[in-house]
C-alpha cells in the first residue's frame, strides 16, 4: 500500500524508498525531492542508487539506507525484498523521457513531476550536497591569492558542442593571471599555473569549486552539484558551453535562480564573446 501524504501527525515507521539510479548529477537533482518526501512523511528515506554514483547522497540527513543497485528501474524489486512499505522511482534517465513524451519538459522540474505522483504538491526542488569538514579542509591547498578557473573538458559530456581548442583558448588567455583547475580525466596542458585535480575524489573536486570565479562547465554532474551548494558556497560565475535542446535547464533556472550568474554560451561565437569579458 502506498504512503498517503499526511495532513497533521507524522507516521515514522513508515519506510518510503526511491530510486535515484541515473548519473552522479541527476542523483544530486533528485536531492530536492528527498528532502520533501521525508520531511512531509516524517520518516527518512532510503535511496536506490548504482554504485557509481552512490557518493551523492553521503552525509545526506533525510536518507537512513543506502541500496545498491545494478542498473536503472532495479529500485522497487531491491526495496521491496527489504520490506519497504512503499517505493518510487524517480531516476532521470527513466522519469524526464517519459514526462517529455507528453510535452515541453525542463530536466530540472523532473523532481516536481514524481513529487506530484507521491502526493506532493509545490515545493522548493532545489538540490543539496553535503559536503564534511574533512572534504573541504583536504583542498584548502587550491586557495590562491589569483582569481582561480575551473574547466571542464568536453570529453566528459555528450551534451556539450565544444572543442579541445575552446578550452585552449581559456588556458592561453587566462593561465597567467588565473590558478585554473582542471577537472577532466585527461588532456590537462602543462603549466605552472594549471592543477590537474585528479588526486582529489569527485566530492573533494566540488569541495575546490567553492572558491573558484569563474567555472567552465561542459555539463556534466560537477554542474549540477554547484546548484546544490549554499549560495555562498558557489562559483562566483558559471558558463556553460553545450547544447540546451533536449535538457531545457536555461529558461528554467533562470527562473528558479539557483545560481546567480549563469552565462549560457550555446555557440562559439557566445563563448568568444563570453572569454572577452572574462578580464585577464
Amino acid at each position: 500500500m502506498g504512503i498517503i501524504p499526511s495532513t497533521g501527525a507524522t507516521i515514522p515507521q513508515r519506510r518510503l524508498g526511491i530510486e535515484c539510479a541515473h548519473k552522479f548529477g541527476d542523483c544530486v537533482l533528485n536531492t530536492g525531492l528527498i528532502r520533501e518526501a521525508s520531511t512531509r512523511y516524517g520518516c527518512k528515506i532510503g535511496v536506490a542508487v548504482r554504485d557509481l554514483y552512490a557518493d551523492a547522497f553521503i552525509g545526506n540527513p533525510h536518507i537512513d539506507e543506502i541500496v545498491r543497485i545494478h542498473n536503472m528501474g532495479e529500485g522497487p524489486a531491491a526495496f521491496k525484498k527489504l520490506g519497504y512499505k512503499s517505493s518510487h522511482i524517480a531516476t532521470q534517465n527513466i522519469r524526464f523521457f517519459e514526462f517529455k513524451a507528453h510535452g515541453e519538459h525542463s530536466l530540472i522540474d523532473t523532481p516536481l513531476m514524481v513529487g506530484k505522483g507521491m502526493g506532493l504538491r509545490e515545493f522548493n526542488h532545489k538540490p543539496e550536497l553535503f559536503l564534511s569538514q574533512a572534504e573541504i579542509e583536504s583542498v584548502s591547498a587550491v586557495k590562491d591569492s589569483r582569481p582561480i578557473i575551473a574547466i571542464e573538458s568536453v570529453f566528459t559530456s555528450g551534451q556539450s558542442w565544444a572543442t579541445p581548442d575552446c578550452f585552449s583558448l581559456i588556458v592561453d588567455k587566462l593561465q597567467s593571471t588565473h590558478k585554473i583547475l582542471w577537472l577532466s580525466n585527461q588532456g590537462a596542458p602543462n603549466g605552472s599555473n594549471i592543477d590537474n585535480m585528479l588526486r582529489f575524489s569527485r566530492r573533494q573536486v566540488i569541495a575546490a569549486l567553492r572558491h573558484v570565479d569563474v567555472f567552465f562547465s561542459v555539463g556534466s554532474g560537477f554542474f549540477c552539484s554547484t546548484l546544490g551548494l549554499d549560495r555562498s558556497s558557489q562559483p562566483k560565475k558559471i558558463v556553460c558551453l553545450w547544447n540546451d535542446d533536449m535538457y531545457r535547464y536555461k529558461d528554467r533556472l533562470n527562473e528558479l535562480k539557483w545560481h546567480p550568474d549563469i552565462t549560457w554560451c550555446l555557440n562559439r561565437e557566445a563563448f568568444l564573446d563570453a572569454l572577452c569579458n572574462i578580464k585577464s
